[in-house]
């Protein structure tokens, strides 16, 4: 039913909030074969407050698209009809951002940590939980450390990914997601590539570890680059002068489009005024529109079932007719194929009984024609004889 998936999905986020439990992640294995994952690449939990942080669209160029999950009437992200992203907006979590061809955008966090998106990618912001923080005129650009305790989860499905990290505080966690692994940061800046079932992770600076299919940790450090391929194994080899000039020149970029913002531009965002103060509040009220429109399509459901069913009811019973009318018809046909049997049996009996009529006659007649021939046979035997006698008779008389 459409909104179903959606329901489900935020219940089991509010009921997995308090769950402090260890977690395990699984890369292409069976759970029964995934070993204890260390806690760098652990799924984020959200803080006891539960609040949630946020990502400012700082600039872009070309055509960049967002998939709102709990503002979308869709039942999932994927079939959710994307809208046109514009700078200054706010993408939430949940959101999935999708770039065309010649695209970017330009992230700001409102931990302080900013990213740039390259051309044809798909990144979802699946959490971003974070604790309130003072506001300040202080700017983003000058901060090393993030501003509040965070806790940011990121699901590169395709695309590039280029990320500058503020320091992260003891209680935060940055985890990236890619087909072929899970990526864990600290503070760093770093370059995620994804696609065609191969994933290239360049560090510029720090150290980032990479949890690969083989449920191994992987660690790239200043200036490396890990390559990983479906079924191969992960190659660690040195950044290439070219390479660290692109990473940092993206990154430049991405520091020149933020360089406006302050910590208060990141709290009023952040929505530690007024915006964030009820999230259970914003919750329901969300599950209370998906109950209304589950309703209506319930309704709208039942309804088309209804007619379904009517019109299987007039299909059965069109059959029916049809059934009937042929058992007729091959009744009759069956019928006739009898008198016409009989019929044959008793022409066939009749012109038996003519044939032999006429073959008695035929019989007759020649018997009396034999017998006429006889006869005629014998007369003509007579009369010769009498006419010698006759003759020799004479002939006695003459002498």
């Amino acid at each position: 039913m459409k909104h179903f998936s959606t329901f489900l999905a935020i219940l089991l986020l509010i009921t997995s909030c308090g769950n402090n439990e260890e977690t395990q992640i699984q890369v292409g294995k069976d759970v029964s074969e995934v070993t204890t994952v260390p806690k760098l690449f652990w799924r984020p939990t959200p803080f006891e407050k539960k609040l949630k942080g946020a990502v400012i669209v700082a600039s872009l160029k070309g055509n960049v698209r967002v998939i709102n999950l709990f503002e979308s009437n869709e039942s999932d992200k994927n079939n959710a009809k994307p809208t046109t992203l514009k700078a200054g907006e706010i993408v939430l979590q949940g959101s999935t951002i999708v770039s065309g061809k010649n695209s970017e955008v330009d992230l700001l966090f409102t931990n302080g940590t900013s990213a740039k998106i390259g051309s044809n990618s798909k990144l979802t912001i699946s959490a971003i939980w974070q604790k309130d923080f003072q506001e300040s005129k202080r700017k983003v650009a000058d901060i090393n450390e993030e501003t509040s305790p965070t806790r940011i989860d990121l699901d590169l499905n395709i695309g590039d990914l280029i990320v500058d990290v503020k320091k992260l505080k003891k209680e935060s966690s940055f985890r990236v997601k890619s087909p072929l692994g899970v990526a864990g940061i600290r503070g760093t800046q770093f370059r995620i590539f994804s696609e065609n079932e191969k994933v290239e992770l360049s560090v510029l600076k720090g150290e980032v570890s990479f949890w690969d299919q083989k449920n191994e940790e992987n660690k790239i450090t200043n200036s490396e680059k890990l390559v990983i391929e479906s079924d191969i194994e992960p190659i660690l080899k040195p950044l290439n002068p070219k390479e660290k000039q692109t990473i940092q020149r993206k990154i430049t970029s991405v520091k020149k489009s933020i360089e406006t913002y302050d910590l208060s531009n990141l709290a009023d965002k952040l929505g530690t005024k007024a915006t964030r103060t009820q999230p259970v509040k914003e919750i329901k009220q969300t599950l209370e529109k998906i109950k209304e429109q589950n309703l209506k399509d319930k309704k709208k459901l039942n309804t088309e079932i209804t007619s379904l069913k009517n019109e299987l009811k007039k299909e059965k019973e069109l059959i029916k007719k049809y059934k009937e009318a042929a058992e007729t018809q091959i009744t009759v046909l069956k019928n006739n194929i009898e008198q016409l049997e009989k019929q044959k049996q008793e022409i066939q009996k009749r012109h038996e009984a003519e044939i032999g009529g006429f073959m008695d006659n035929y019989n007759a007649k020649l018997q009396s024609i034999r017998r006429e021939v006889i006869r005629a046979d014998a007369a003509g035997y007579k009369r010769g004889i009498d006419e010698m006698l006759a003759r020799q008779q004479g002939g006695f008389r003459k002498q």
